[in-house]
């Protein structure tokens, strides 16, 4: 009997015992982990820092580990790229720029090639075309014109009056011999501009074919400078009125500027032409290319200035002046018919 009471009644009071004392034992092992984990955590947090705090804490600041190193890594990824693009940038305007200067030398070349074609078509429209005219030149054709009868005008007639009063020469002598030395200035003038002209073109045969644009360009340089070859002109001058020294000095504005005038028409392209065939004694008079002098007639008597064209065989720039030629029958059967009336129908005065 007292064995049996020392013994479990059952198997159920036997496993029930054995759980408790299981179960007790786990409690006191947790228990002891707890104190030492709550003992760690106090040493590395603090006291009031609980086991799931410090869990929490070393897990975050992991994740923020890896958050900083991943947003270094792309800010590092995008400066490159930056970097590039901003290369990329630089080698592109370097292009642009390289592009921009071949596009204006293209432009220039092209105006250039514009000009060039430009003057050789107006070379070869203008060279020797009278009919085309630059407005812009003090010194062209029609121009000319109004020189050549200022000329006639002003220095003609000081030179007539000074021969007539100072030297006792008759009119017709007078006139005669002015209208001979002008003659003999122009002719002077043609002949040294036909030259010149010959000569630079034979110069650019050799240098470069003599081109109608190079030629066309020297001709109206030369057209448009003032450089007048005077010395050699009046040399030749000099030669031929030798013996008339008195009718030269009084003579010399006259020349001057008929020198000046008549060497800026032979350097015209064409050059002006001033009809030097004033032998027409007896020959019909034609209005179309003559002013009266003091006389009317059908009939040429004497040349006073002689006709300014255009060019040779062109049109008209300037009438010259003529002496009519009325014989002596003539005369006298229109007096008859005018009578005493004093009235004098073949004279006029066309001399400014």
């Amino acid at each position: 009997m007292g064995s049996s009471c020392c013994c479990p009644k059952n198997k159920e009071d036997s496993f029930e015992q054995l759980c408790e004392s299981s179960n007790a034992s786990d409690n006191e092992t947790i228990s002891t982990v707890d104190d030492q984990d709550s003992q760690a955590n106090r040493s590395t947090y603090g006291a009031t820092t609980t086991p799931k705090a410090a869990i929490w804490n070393r897990t975050s600041d992991k994740g923020s580990k890896r958050r900083n190193d991943g947003g270094k890594q792309t800010i590092q990824l995008l400066e490159a790229e930056i970097k590039m693009l901003r290369d990329r940038i630089k080698e592109e305007e370097v292009r642009i720029q390289d592009l921009t200067t071949e596009k204006e030398d293209f432009i220039h070349e092209l105006d250039d090639l514009r000009t060039r074609l430009s003057a050789v078509i107006s070379a070869q429209v203008t060279d020797s075309n009278p009919n085309i005219a630059d407005l812009s030149d003090q010194n062209r054709p029609t121009k000319l014109a109004e020189r050549y009868s200022e000329l006639y005008d002003n220095q003609w007639t000081e030179c007539y009056e000074g021969l007539t009063k100072n030297l006792n020469c008759n009119e017709k002598e007078s006139i005669t011999w002015i209208l001979g030395l002008f003659i003999n200035i122009f002719q002077a003038c043609e002949e040294k501009a036909t030259k010149d002209l010959e000569q630079l073109r034979e110069v650019l045969k050799e240098f470069q074919s003599g081109t109608t644009e190079t030629l066309k360009t020297l001709k109206d340089k030369r057209k448009k400078s003032s450089m007048v070859p005077k010395d050699q002109i009046t040399t030749k001058l000099d030669g031929r009125f030798a013996e008339k020294k008195q009718e030269i000095a009084i003579a010399e504005k006259f020349i001057n500027e008929s020198v000046e005038l008549c060497w800026l028409m032979a350097v015209q392209d064409p050059p002006v032409y001033v009809d030097s065939n004033v032998n027409k004694h007896k020959q019909p008079l034609d209005k179309n290319l003559y002013k009266y002098y003091t006389q009317k007639g059908k009939l040429v008597d004497y040349v006073v200035w002689p006709v300014l064209f255009l060019k040779k065989d062109g049109p008209l720039l300037s009438k010259g002046i003529a002496q009519g030629f009325v014989d002596q029958m003539q005369s006298e059967d229109q007096q008859a018919m005018v009578g005493g009336s004093g009235e004098n129908t073949e004279t006029i005065d066309t001399h400014f």
